[in-house]
């Protein structure tokens, strides 16, 4: 199971002199990680379990049957995933001159690959408002919460981060890709109008 404390941002340089930015999922209960574990398990052992049944009696295997078991193997594969997302998901962005790649890792595989090439800028979305659990005299009591995202200048293709993660880590990060790479920002969409 993953760190409680891990922090959920990680900014690394690779050996190519690019930068990589992770984002973590928030960590969630260990209930939710435990029964998703326990669905997955039983959405594809009872597929098993009934197909052995079937054939040990001599009954023949019908065409519902393998259609209940494919949608039973769905099942499994999306809650395989859910389960893995909650428990290790990360949204991984590597940056070079020119170009962003994009992935996320759910620790046993990856999905989503993009990757952007040209002229590039990003985009921070506003989505939404958390209160602080660091709250201080001085400070605000709520953090804005932002999803990263990025686009070919010039073009209608984008994608953007699925994980909310306050604004003030996301620019400090993106402060230094700017500085490292020219990447330019373009104007901020904000999701709640």
């Amino acid at each position: 199971m993953r760190e409680t404390n891990k922090p959920q941002i990680e900014v690394n340089t690779t050996a190519n002199e690019a930068l990589e930015l992770i984002i973590n999922t928030k960590p969630v209960s260990r209930f939710v990680t435990t029964v998703l574990l326990i669905l997955t398990i039983m959405t594809f052992s009872l597929p098993i379990l009934i197909g052995g049944a079937i054939i040990s009696s001599g009954s023949g295997i019908r065409l519902g049957i393998i259609i209940a078991f494919g949608l039973f193997i769905l099942l499994g594969v999306f809650l395989y995933r859910a389960y893995f997302w909650n428990a290790y998901g990360r949204e991984v962005f590597v940056f070079k001159p020119n170009s962003v790649k994009y992935y996320c890792d759910y620790k046993r595989f990856q999905d989503r690959k993009v990757e952007l090439e040209g002229d590039i800028s990003y985009f921070v979305q506003k989505v939404g408002e958390e209160e602080r659990e660091d709250k201080t005299l001085d400070s605000e009591d709520l953090t804005v919460l932002v999803r990263l995202g990025f686009l070919i200048v010039d073009s209608e293709f984008s994608f953007d981060s699925q994980i909310d993660v306050p604004e003030t880590l996301i620019r400090s990060v993106m402060e230094e890709v700017e500085e490292k790479f020219g990447y330019l920002e373009s104007t901020i969409v904000d999701l709640e109008d």
